[in-house]
């Protein structure tokens, strides 16, 4: 009976394995797992029941924020003007670096409520004055974040970082 035991306790290990793989690459939660708020992590327990065993398996996801989209009319107000550290990711909706790159700055907007995050799509038809806010900030590789300090540019990042990285940019 201990083989039954050990192998259900590992089938239940590898199915929530696939639950979360699941739901991170899809960046959806199942509407199965129940969820506990606590500080930026969110925490789900997936519970198995058979003949009487239970296995619980428990694992956190990062708490993510929606960053706000601005047009090139709104950036002297949301970023020149600002009392806040700003961080403005210049990005464009065909970029995959750009993609992969959101949901870490949506988790650190969360985290880090005493810096503005902006995101600004330098591709965008809708909004011409973009392109030229890109070219006047050097953003010709994307994504390309941009750091201001009371309206002035501090520091900036190009390419995909992963979250210690970012966490070190806005350190600096």
């Amino acid at each position: 009976m201990k083989k039954g035991k050990i192998l259900f306790f590992l089938m239940a290990f590898l199915l929530a394995l696939v639950i979360i793989d699941f739901t991170i690459l899809n960046e959806e939660e199942p509407a199965a797992i129940p969820t506990n708020e606590t500080n930026s992590l969110k925490t789900h327990d997936i519970e198995f029941v058979v003949d009487g065993n239970t296995a619980v398996i428990e694992y956190e996801e990062e708490k993510k924020v929606d960053i706000k989209q601005i047009v090139s009319s709104e950036f002297e107000e949301e970023v020149i003007n600002s009392d806040q550290v700003v961080v403005v990711d210049f990005y464009a909706d065909w970029c995959g670096p750009c993609k992969k790159m959101e949901p870490i700055l949506q988790n650190l907007a969360a985290e880090r409520t005493d810096v503005k995050f902006l995101r600004l799509n330098i591709d965008n038809p809708e909004d011409p004055g973009s392109s030229g806010l890109a070219e006047k900030y050097g953003a010709s590789l994307i994504p390309f974040l941009v750091k201001y300090e009371d309206g002035k540019v501090v520091d900036t990042s190009i390419g995909l970082k992963d979250k210690e990285k970012l966490i070190e940019f806005l350190e600096k």
